[in-house]
C-alpha cells in the first residue's frame, strides 16, 4: 500500500500505513498463488511418472509437465509470498502494530512459508533427492502447510481492517447462460472421456481391430470387457449432475432471488471446475482401466493415451481455475484499492 509522505522540521518522513482495502485484496490474491504452488507441487508429483515413462510420451506432454506445471507453479508462488509479504506489513495502531506479537505474526508466518517452499524446492532437486530421499521434501511440505495455516490465523487482523463487502446478486438471464455454459463444458469431458474409452485406448492396445470384433473375441472367451462398463456409468452418473445444474440455473427467480444470490456467474464457473476436476479423477478410479487383449485373449491395464495425458492436464487445470476463482478479493476491495 501506499504511504503518504508528511512535511516535518527534519525533512519528509513516511505516514503511518493507513488501514484499507488494497492490503486485504492484495492477501487474498497473494493465498491463492500459494496455493497454486501446492497444486503445482501435487500436479508435478503425480506426472512424475509421465518423465520416468517407458512408452513413448509425446514432447509437448513432457514440456507441458516441466515448463507450466513445475515452473509456473513456482512462479506463482513466489509471486504469492511477495504479495503476502506487502500486505501483512505492520503499521501504527490498531491489531498490526509492529511493537505488538500479533503485528509481527503476519510477516512472521510468511518467512515460515516461505522457509518450507526453499526446503521443498531444494529436495526436488535430483541430486539432493538421490543423497537423502523423500524426508527433506516432507519435511519442506510439512513447514509450508504450517506456515500457510499460520499465515491464514494472522492475516485475519488484516481482512478485519477492510469493508465486509460482498458479491452481488445476478440476474436469471446471467446465472442460466452460466449454467448452460457449465453444462457444455461437461458435457464436452464426457464425450472425449467416451472416445478416449471407447475408441482411442482399445485400438491402442488392438492395433487393426475395431470395437466390435474386440467384444465379440471377448464374448468367446467368457471375458468382461470392464472398460466400457465402467466409462459408461461414469457417463450416466455425470449426465445426473449436469442435468441437476441445469434445473437450478434455468429456474426461474420468483420475486426473492436466492439462486441470484447463489448462483453468480463466478460460483457457477467454480462449481463448473469443480466438477470437471472430480469427473476427471473419478474417471480414473471408478474402473479398473482393463481392456481385452487379442493377443493373449487375457484383460490387460491399458497406458495413459495422448488423450489421456490431456484430460490429466485439463483435470489439473481445472484445479487451478477453482483457486483463481476463488482468491478473487471482493468487488469493494479492488475499487477503493484504485481510489487510494
Amino acid at each position: 500500500m501506499s504511504q503518504a509522505r508528511v512535511e516535518t522540521g527534519s525533512g519528509i518522513e513516511r505516514a503511518p500505513r493507513a488501514p484499507g482495502s488494497h492490503d486485504a485484496a492484495l492477501a487474498t490474491r497473494g493465498f491463492g498463488l500459494v496455493l497454486l504452488l501446492g497444486v503445482g507441487t501435487l500436479g508435478y508429483w503425480f506426472s512424475g511418472s509421465l518423465m520416468t515413462s517407458e512408452h513413448p510420451v509425446p514432447l509437448w506432454a513432457r514440456l507441458w509437465v516441466v515448463v507450466v506445471v513445475l515452473l509456473g507453479s513456482l512462479a506463482a508462488g513466489i509471486a504469492g509470498i511477495v504479495m503476502l509479504w506487502r500486505a501483512g506489513a505492520p503499521y501504527e495502531g490498531n491489531a498490526l502494530s509492529p511493537r505488538t506479537i500479533v503485528g509481527k505474526a503476519p510477516r512472521t508466518a510468511v518467512l515460515m512459508l516461505a522457509l518450507g517452499v526453499t526446503v521443498v524446492c531444494v529436495g526436488l532437486v535430483p541430486a539432493v533427492a538421490g543423497l537423502v530421499g523423500f524426508d527433506v521434501t516432507l519435511l519442506g511440505a510439512v513447514i509450508a502447510c504450517a506456515g500457510f495455516a499460520w499465515a491464514c490465523a494472522a492475516f485475519q487482523a488484516v481482512f478485519r481492517r477492510a469493508p465486509a463487502g460482498y458479491w452481488p446478486p445476478t440476474t436469471w438471464a446471467r446465472r442460466a447462460r452460466a449454467g448452460v455454459i457449465g453444462a457444455g463444458v461437461l458435457l464436452a469431458v464426457i464425450a472425449l472421456n467416451v472416445i478416449d474409452a471407447v475408441v482411442v485406448q482399445p485400438a491402442e492396445l488392438n492395433p487393426g481391430f475395431t470395437l466390435a470384433e474386440i467384444e465379440a473375441r471377448a464374448r468367446i472367451r467368457d471375458v468382461e470387457l470392464t472398460g466400457v462398463k465402467d466409462v459408461t456409468e461414469w457417463a450416466i452418473l455425470l449426465g445426473v449432475v449436469i442435468v441437476a445444474l441445469l434445473v437450478v440455473s434455468l429456474w426461474p427467480s420468483r420475486g426473492h432471488r436466492p439462486l441470484d444470490d447463489l448462483l453468480t456467474p463466478r460460483h457457477v464457473a467454480i462449481l463448473t471446475a469443480m466438477l470437471v476436476f472430480g469427473s476427471l479423477g473419478a474417471r480414473w478410479w471408478f474402473g479398473s482401466m482393463q481392456y481385452f487383449d487379442m493377443q493373449s485373449d487375457t484383460l490387460q491395464p491399458v497406458t495413459l493415451t495422448t488423450l489421456g495425458i490431456a484430460l490429466a492436464f485439463i483435470a489439473h487445470a481445472a484445479l487451478v481455475v477453482v483457486v483463481l476463482l476463488w482468491a478473487t478479493p471482493k468487488p469493494e476491495w479492488t475499487v477503493l484499492a484504485r481510489e487510494r
